[in-house]
């Protein structure tokens, strides 16, 4: 990778893995605190049907946060202390830190069922 970007991968059950691209430009503190502790075990969750989130228990703050989300989008949820994906175009609910972007196909996360593990690695 380069200096600018992190490759982040989904490994999501045993059968299906996503990529995507982060832009340390976006948040590159928060991406500097996940890139100490990768990789993360954990479970994904839906917000509705427009964000999926998976908790991964990274305390880090506001870092050029907003609302506004575009599909495919990679955030850091504050709050939830959880990495998500806008399935769909969404106003959030409460501030995020912008990550990057997915590289694959958005639906994917539509054939994965709440609750299921997914195993969250970061590349330099």
């Amino acid at each position: 990778m380069s200096l600018i970007e992190v490759k982040i991968i989904f490994e999501i059950g045993k059968k299906l893995v996503l990529n995507g691209i982060l832009k340390k430009s976006l948040a590159p503190l928060t991406i500097k605190r996940l890139l100490m502790n990768t990789p993360y075990s954990t479970r994904c969750y839906f917000f509705g049907s427009k964000v999926v989130y998976l908790p991964i228990n990274l305390t880090t703050g506001e870092e050029k946060s907003t609302y506004e989300l575009k599909r495919g989008d990679i955030f850091y949820w504050i709050t939830g202390k959880s990495i998500g994906v806008a399935l769909d175009d969404i106003r959030f609910p409460q501030r995020v830190n912008l990550l990057g972007k997915l590289l694959g196909p958005v639906e994917e996360w539509a054939r994965v069922k709440r609750g299921t593990e997914v195993i969250i690695r970061l590349e330099e």
